[in-house]
């Protein structure tokens, strides 16, 4: 008496089961791509967040510079290193915002901070600043080498 077989495969076949290499090296291959295309878009979100935290400071920065000089009649002459004069700024920002006045970037570098007087003045008052940041690359000195370091600086 024949039987009837359910089973579809070749008879040389149906005692294996599983996946070729072939199979499995495609799996691989795939999900290694996938995983790079995500690390990618982690790092340029993580880019992004920096920049996005940077320009708030620089933001707040500003705001505490602002009310400095209405309450003063001059912007702070030294650079944000020295900190004798910009311990006068941090408490001004207290009205405005419960977070504290941060000098440094999101990558660990100092804001960097230029004093502006009148053209042809070295003393008295000052009548504006630059306000920035060097960004990931903390300067023009420490770009790597074929690198547009212009693409660092926030202002």
């Amino acid at each position: 008496m024949n039987t009837l077989s359910l089973d579809s495969r070749s008879p040389a076949s149906r005692g294996r089961s599983g996946f070729t290499i072939v199979e499995l090296l495609a799996v691989v291959m795939i999900m290694a791509i996938l995983g790079a295309i995500v690390l990618g878009i982690a790092g340029y979100a993580s880019r992004r967040a920096s920049d996005a935290g940077a320009r708030a400071d620089l933001n707040q920065l500003r705001s505490a510079l602002t009310e400095y000089q209405v309450r003063h009649g001059t912007y702070p002459m030294e650079n944000i290193e020295s900190r004798p004069q910009w311990e006068e700024i941090a408490p001004v920002l207290t009205n405005l915002t419960e977070a504290p006045l941060s000098f440094e970037d999101p990558w660990g570098n100092t804001y960097q901070y230029r004093a502006m007087r009148r053209p042809g003045e070295t003393t008295g008052r000052v009548m504006s600043f630059d306000l920035w940041s060097w960004g990931p690359s903390g300067g023009p000195g420490d770009v790597p080498a074929g690198e547009d370091y212009e693409y660092d600086i926030i202002r």
